[in-house]
């Protein structure tokens, strides 16, 4: 019983961004007893390398949707048995700053027909969020871009594909991974990082699956409050999506 609790706080603990002082400062207010270094660590490192087989399946997973929709949408198949996809691609730190130095940090390729829908791009400081316009404004931009529009330039450019769905990954492992914290000496910052990929990939319920993988029963109330967490991630999307849409409407009925 000891080893479930104990792999079970230290998992929380990953997944909530906390460390093994935090999670002390919790137990001795609750009157339980502490969980000391050596412990916590070698726990972390048990309960990490299930998270780590978690995430990969579900990368894995991702993958081959990813290339069954691009072939359902044209892509051709090469020699080498390999599809062109589409994706975007962007880095984070563990570092507060321009983190030029970080010692750590991540970077990871999303794919665009997987990944989640953007949300429409609002102009926070033009008149009512509405694009510039005006025949002159064009034809300035035009000249400045004719120069770079040639045939020779054009075929090294590769898509232009937006990174914000990469921000929403970024979000999630800098809630486990915190810049105000170190974790980045020792494999610490790996499996928050990973605990990270899989919460975007799998939702919240990869809690479960990794505690599954770790030969644990997850139990009721963590079904339920993962379910929940679901529940209401669903949502808030559904809500950003009505609120883009509804700001969207009201951008093209406005007539200054």
């Amino acid at each position: 019983m000891a080893y479930d609790v104990n792999t079970r706080i230290v998992l929380g603990a990953l997944n909530a961004g906390i460390g093994q002082t935090h999670v002390n400062s919790l137990l001795s207010c609750m009157n339980v007893p502490s969980i000391n270094h050596t412990t916590f660590k070698a726990r972390e490192r048990e309960i990490g390398k299930a998270v780590e087989s978690v995430a990969e399946a579900s990368c894995m997973e991702s993958s081959h949707e990813e290339r069954k929709r691009a072939v359902a949408a044209g892509s051709q198949i090469d020699d080498e048995g390999l599809v062109g996809v589409l994706v975007s691609y962007d880095m984070g730190w563990q570092k507060q700053g321009k983190a030029y130095n970080s010692p750590t940090g991540h970077g990871a390729v999303l794919g665009v027909s997987t990944g989640k829908d953007p949300v429409g791009y609002i102009h926070n400081e033009l008149p009512h969020g509405k694009d510039l316009h005006g025949t002159s404004l064009q034809q300035a931009l035009q000249n400045l871009f004719d120069e770079y529009a040639t045939e020779t330039i054009t075929t090294k450019l590769a898509p232009r594909m937006d990174s914000q769905r990469n921000e929403s990954l970024n979000g999630t492992i800098g809630s486990k991974n915190l810049k105000i914290r170190h974790y980045g000496g020792s494999e610490s910052s790996d499996f928050r990082t990973t605990c990270g990929v899989a919460q975007h990939n799998e939702g919240h319920k990869f809690v479960n699956k990794t505690l599954f993988k770790a030969g644990i029963t997850p139990g009721t109330f963590c079904l339920n409050h993962q379910q929940q967490e679901d529940l209401k991630s669903i949502k808030d999307k559904i809500r950003r999506k009505k609120k883009a849409a509804s700001f969207k409407n009201y951008q093209n009925n406005y007539k200054p």
